[in-house]
């Protein structure tokens, strides 16, 4: 029995049950991540959430991943008035304990833990020019909207009575080969003159579950940056407001695509791949081999 024959009995045995309820399982909500046609693309979004690779396989955490959370949960720590010195030792102690998910992911973790201390004190940089009190953090909103049989939701990283603030860390890029010193080549993180696209779609999403107003901060160990509604145009009202509707319309459409859908393999019919995507580049040889399968690729 062919590989091929024996992974559409595995796979197709498993998703026809789960698809019959998809639209009803008080489990499944449509959050940022499942529903960003640019970070989350039809053809990965299927193999991720309902494919036969496990799903850290699929989205292994790499360096600048467990920095950012690091940095944020540090300054979290901080702010909420933990001894700075045990926070910072204890976060560091954190991300030296990171298994790198590639060869360069190795040394990509070396220029990370370098840039950690100055990460934060960037990120308490930009809450200190905020002048603002925080009131709740790493918060859970679901919400019915229109259309969708399951809500939506979203994981808000810090709340004040008026806003909510979407942090977001920038790490220099470990580059290889190596220098001729031996030493690890770095690049750079790209100033930014407003938030990422995707950036602004999940902000559109929180703004609509916790009727608050968006702060995003970038930081890096260079500086940081704070946007909002007035200093960028993307972060008013109405921009927010069609980016959500972009959100929606995306999760109505792969809605549809599930329920109409028996299996894995019928969706994959309905679905045409794209792996030069970049969400595919830091999954392994042989798991990509795998899913390539269920598009009959070679």
């Amino acid at each position: 029995m062919s590989n091929i024959f024996c992974l559409t009995i595995c796979v197709s045995a498993y998703i026809t049950i789960f698809m019959l309820d998809i639209a009803y399982n008080e489990d499944w909500t449509w959050t940022h991540s499942r529903t960003d046609v640019e970070t989350c693309p039809q053809d990965y979004f299927i193999v991720k959430y309902f494919g036969p690779v496990e799903r850290d396989r699929l989205s292994p955490v790499n360096a600048k991943m467990r920095s950012g959370k690091c940095a944020e949960s540090c300054a979290e720590d901080i702010l909420g008035g933990k001894p700075e010195k045990e926070a910072r030792q204890h976060w560091k102690e954190v991300l030296s304990l990171h298994e790198p998910v590639t060869e360069k992911d190795k040394f990509q973790k070396v220029v990370c833990l370098d840039q950690l201390n100055d990460v934060v004190d960037n990120i308490l940089a930009a809450f200190s020019e905020l002048k603002t009190t925080i009131t709740d953090t790493q918060t859970t909103y679901n919400q019915d909207v229109k259309g969708l049989k399951c809500p939506v939701s979203g994981f808000i990283d810090f709340e004040t009575k008026k806003e909510f603030i979407e942090l977001k860390t920038q790490w220099s890029g470990a580059m290889l080969p190596l220098g001729k010193d031996g030493q690890i080549k770095k690049r750079k993180p790209y100033a930014l003159s407003a938030p990422r696209p995707h950036t602004i779609r999940q902000a559109s999403i929180y703004t609509y579950l916790a009727r608050k107003k968006p702060i995003v901060i970038y930081a890096s160990a260079f500086d940081y940056k704070i946007f909002d509604e007035d200093n960028c145009e993307r972060m008013q009202q109405s921009y927010l407001n069609s980016s959500f509707q972009d959100i929606r319309i995306s999760a109505f459409t792969r809605q549809n695509l599930l329920e109409d859908s028996n299996d894995i393999l019928d969706l994959t019919r309905r679905i045409t791949p794209n792996f030069n995507h970049y969400v595919w580049n830091d999954i392994d040889t042989d798991t990509l081999a795998i899913i390539k399968q269920l598009w009959r690729c070679e």
